[in-house]
């Protein structure tokens, strides 16, 4: 019996237990280490409210790819329709449910994984406990690191109580009527606004971001076109100021372009190479994000409606300081400007670095894993996902799935992108 480690239970690593446990010829035994109580929550799915929707539509969001109509008939839905994030997390459960009562078996230690190192027969395992596992293969898959304050952004010890690095922060922690001031304008902001502003009517929110950007929204869907990007070309040096005339000649319809190039988006953040992967990093990244992962409709019509009322307060500012005044938070930007608000919502979104990780930190400082192209992530055999070490060298028994191999990737966190590297994981792991 193969014994596989799987180093965090969110999305991700449940999906590769799935593909294993299906690609399987022989029952298998699978171990997920993930500290949560649930698997397949993570911090995207651990969302218990409603009103927090999935931002692709139901017939995008099958887990199989050789079943592109799966979870829409699980939910039992239109396939236009946008099924809260909560659901999400049962659709997955009850996958891994299925797969391991026909391929094997699957247990989750309710525990981190500290340390990941080469063992007699295969990969040890060290958990935070103390205990020590052996594999024969092992998948990293450490998701999004939690929350943090930005640390271009200094906060005094007044104003420390005042802010929640919880991003889906529960509306009654304000007082009634509150105002709210949310960092980052991404759909994690979007979540917090949404919880708030639904459920107090005279409550408001500004959100403040360097930019000021919110996700665009999705529209209802439309015959698909060819890429409108070529690899070859790419690769050949296009200038990325081109490559944004030629998405913006595409045709009437933008998230047409953009969605043609989802499929080659790894080959083509790959052809760029090291100069202009810094340069869109630098230059486009937001641009892409915002246009690349869009608001549900029925999301983007109520921020609207609450931007003319006046509830909700858009800003494109660098905040650089948060300090207290009675019992109120002050938020400080570098151009002199400010803002006064009951409580602080850090929702910046996640960092690329895995610095922080106590897992792959480690490993990247110690040079057994190196970090990835523009420092994100790990660095990563794109065909196999096996990771690298300092001089370049895969580890053969080891894989990477998700956001760690965004660095090499660039896409790596959403459904579509992670299906496809649990599939491919769950084949090789055999082999």
């Amino acid at each position: 019996m193969s014994r596989i480690g799987i180093v965090g239970g969110g999305a991700a690593g449940v999906l590769v237990a799935v593909q294993i446990l299906r690609h399987a010829s022989n029952p298998v035994q699978i171990v997920i280490f993930e500290p949560r109580e649930q698997l397949a929550e993570g911090i995207a799915y651990s969302t218990t409210d409603e009103l927090h929707l999935l931002n692709v539509r139901a017939s995008g969001m099958s887990a199989l790819p050789d079943q592109p109509d799966h979870f829409r008939a699980w939910a039992e839905v239109e396939p236009t329709e946008f099924v809260p994030r909560a659901r999400y997390a049962h659709y997955l459960r009850d996958l891994l449910s299925e797969a391991s009562a026909d391929s094997g078996s699957v247990e989750h230690v309710r525990d981190l994984a500290v340390s990941v190192t080469p063992g007699p027969n295969g990969v040890r395992v060290k958990a935070d406990d103390g205990s020590s596992w052996e594999f024969d293969r092992v998948v990293l898959s450490t998701g999004h690191r939690p929350p943090a304050i930005p640390a271009g952004i200094q906060v005094s010890s007044q104003a420390l109580p005042y802010v929640s690095i919880d991003p889906w922060v529960p509306a009654e922690s304000l007082p009634a009527g509150g105002h709210l001031a949310i960092l980052g304008t991404g759909l994690t902001a979007i979540d917090a606004a949404m919880s708030l502003l639904t459920r107090d009517d005279n409550a408001s929110v500004v959100m403040v971001s360097r930019n000021g950007l919110l996700p665009t929204r999705h529209v209802p869907p439309a015959t698909p076109i060819p890429a409108v990007l070529s690899v070859d070309e790419v690769a050949e040096g296009m200038p990325l100021y081109l490559a944004l005339q030629t998405v913006r000649a595409a045709g009437d319809d933008w998230r047409l372009a953009i969605d043609s190039l989802r499929a080659t988006t790894p080959d083509l953040w790959q052809a760029l190479g090291p100069w202009r992967r810094e340069q869109f990093a630098r230059h486009l990244r937001r641009l892409w994000d915002v246009h690349r992962h869009r608001m549900a409709p029925s999301i983007a019509d109520a921020i609207e409606g609450w931007r003319s009322e006046g509830r909700l307060e858009v800003v494109a500012a660098p905040v650089e300081w948060l300090d207290a005044s009675d019992g109120r938070v002050v938020l400080k930007s570098a151009d002199d400007r400010s803002w006064i608000a009951d409580r602080v919502v850090v929702a910046t979104g996640p960092g690329d670095s895995v610095t922080t990780c106590p897992l792959l930190g480690p490993l990247v400082e110690e040079g057994t894993l190196a970090s990835g192209p523009l420092g994100w992530g790990v660095d990563v055999e794109p065909a196999t996902l096996r990771p690298r070490d300092h001089r370049g060298n895969p580890w053969p028994q080891l894989h990477v799935v998700g956001p760690p191999t965004r660095g090499t990737l660039f896409e790596a966190t959403a459904m579509p992108e992670i299906r496809q590297q649990a599939a491919l994981v769950g084949q090789l792991v055999h082999v």
